[in-house]
């Protein structure tokens, strides 16, 4: 407990009790092996926006239905070239060009926002999955349709989805917040809490991997408590610079024109 809030247990006390190396989940997550679980009930109560729509969910009940129609259209028109190409190479590439979002965007890339995660932009991932390599703009704005906030980030799914608008296939877009869109920046001093708990997490890991012996117990315990201080100390230091430095200012400007002059 930090602060008079419980905190998450430190990495050092984590280690041992089956948890992966930080890297582990994204690396093994391409072969089909990412130990985290999956297939967890969808959470309806919480997307209640998408959950109102009754054709939404029996696609959600039935999700094997457009991979065997897709299947066997493919094998019908081009015989079984058609499905190995149409179909099983089609989708092994689809699969690795997601995957690639969530591995390879939080590893190589630009960071523009200081999020809570390791979120990268990466223009060659966003060209391969139409706009979702802008990951960490998405991870900043994650109610945003679109994801490249820029004119140069290319966002393919979004164009898709003004024309689809237009036509009125779609409606109540939500394009990104200006004021957003201008909070946590890096180049503003915003402080990358991010990639600070990255690294963090991997270095005091390591830490506990190395120090397993029984007679460092207490002094590893001791050190798993100062990580946790280290840790909110960084978070609090996160939260209070991700605010807009031009809103900042004004409201320290409104606050000194409040205060009562002195009067000798």
């Amino acid at each position: 407990m930090v602060g008079g809030k419980p905190s998450a247990p430190s990495p050092l006390l984590r280690h041992g009790a089956g948890r992966p190396f930080p890297d582990q989940g994204r690396l093994l997550q391409p072969c089909g092996l990412d130990p985290r679980p999956h297939a967890d009930p969808t959470p309806e109560d919480v997307i209640s926006d998408f959950a109102k729509f009754p054709e939404l969910r029996f696609l959600n009940r039935h999700d094997w239905i457009g991979p065997w129609l897709l299947a066997v259209l493919c094998l019908w028109w081009g015989g079984w070239s058609g499905l190995v190409v149409g179909f099983f190479l089609s989708t092994v590439m689809t699969w690795h060009a997601t995957f690639l979002v969530n591995s390879l965007a939080h590893l190589w890339g630009t960071r523009r926002y200081a999020t809570a995660d390791s979120s990268r932009n990466n223009f060659l991932i966003a060209l391969l999955v139409m706009g979702e390599g802008w990951h960490n703009n998405h991870h900043h704005l994650q109610s945003s349709c679109r994801q490249g906030f820029k004119w140069w980030e290319i966002d393919m799914s979004y164009y898709v989805l003004r024309v689809l608008s237009w036509v009125r296939i779609v409606h109540d877009l939500k394009a990104p917040n200006p004021t957003a869109m201008r909070t946590a920046l890096i180049k503003d001093g915003a402080y990358d809490i991010g990639m600070f708990r990255y690294h963090w997490d991997k270095a005091t890991t390591r830490v506990a991997s190395a120090t397993q012996r029984t007679d460092l117990t207490d002094t590893r315990v001791r050190f798993s408590q100062l990580a946790d201080e280290t840790l909110a100390a960084a978070e609090e230091l996160g939260r209070q610079t991700r605010r807009d430095p031009a809103a900042t200012a004004a409201a320290a400007g409104d606050d000194a024109a409040a205060e009562p002059l002195a009067l000798d």
